[in-house]
C-alpha cells in the first residue's frame, strides 16, 4: 500500500536524497565498468562487473521511487520496486590456494581500484543509513535499509577481493575455514 503524501518540505528532502543517490549509483557503475575493463586479475574484473550490475539495479529501484514521488507524492512499498535477487553464476574467486597465489601477482592498479571502491560503498552506506534514520515514512525506511544492506554487502565483497589479492593464503584459509585436528 502506498504511503501517505508528503509535506512540500519533506517531499523536497526525499527528492534530494533520491537524486543524490541516483548520481552516486551512476558514478559508481561507471567507475566499476572502467575498473573492470582495466583490471589485471580475472577476480577483480568479475568483482567490478558484478558491482556495476548491482549499481544498475539500484538505479532502477531509485528511479521507480523518484517517479512515484514526483507523480503522486507517495513512496511505493519497497517490495514492489525491489525485484528478485539475481544469483551469481560463477564464484568470484578461484577455489584453490595455488590459483589464488598466482592471481595475486602484479595487481597494484586493481588494489587501488578496490580501495577506491570501498570508499564509494562506505559513502553510499552512510547516505542510505542516514536517510533511513531521518525519514518517518515506513516505505522509505524499508527502501533505505535494503540499499544500505546492499552497499554493506558490496563493501564486504570488495574487502574480500582486496584480501584475496594482497594475502591469498590468508584469504583461502579464512574462506575455507579449514579444521585443524590434533591427531
Amino acid at each position: 500500500m502506498p504511503s501517505k503524501g508528503f509535506t512540500p518540505q519533506a517531499s523536497a528532502a526525499a527528492l534530494a536524497v533520491l537524486e543524490e543517490a541516483m548520481r552516486n549509483e551512476v558514478d559508481g557503475r561507471q567507475f566499476y565498468l572502467q575498473a573492470a575493463e582495466k583490471s589485471v586479475s580475472a577476480q577483480s574484473k568479475a568483482t567490478f562487473t558484478t558491482l556495476a550490475a548491482d549499481e544498475e539495479q539500484h538505479l532502477r529501484i531509485l528511479q521507480k521511487e523518484l517517479d512515484a514521488l514526483q507523480g503522486s507524492g507517495k513512496w511505493v512499498a519497497a517490495s514492489k520496486v525491489i525485484g528478485p535477487q539475481e544469483r551469481r553464476a560463477e564464484p568470484l574467486f578461484p577455489p584453490d590456494k595455488k590459483a589464488a597465489e598466482r592471481t595475486a601477482q602484479a595487481v597494484k592498479s586493481d588494489l587501488e581500484a578496490l580501495e577506491f571502491a570501498m570508499g564509494i560503498e562506505e559513502r553510499a552506506f552512510k547516505l542510505y543509513s542516514k536517510a533511513g534514520q531521518e525519514t518517518d515514512d515506513p516505505h522509505a525506511r524499508a527502501l533505505y535499509k535494503y540499499l544500505a544492506n546492499q552497499e554493506n554487502g558490496h563493501y564486504q565483497l570488495i574487502q574480500r577481493a582486496h584480501q584475496y589479492l594482497t594475502s591469498p593464503g590468508q584469504w583461502y584459509e579464512e574462506e575455507e575455514k579449514p579444521i585443524f585436528d590434533g591427531g
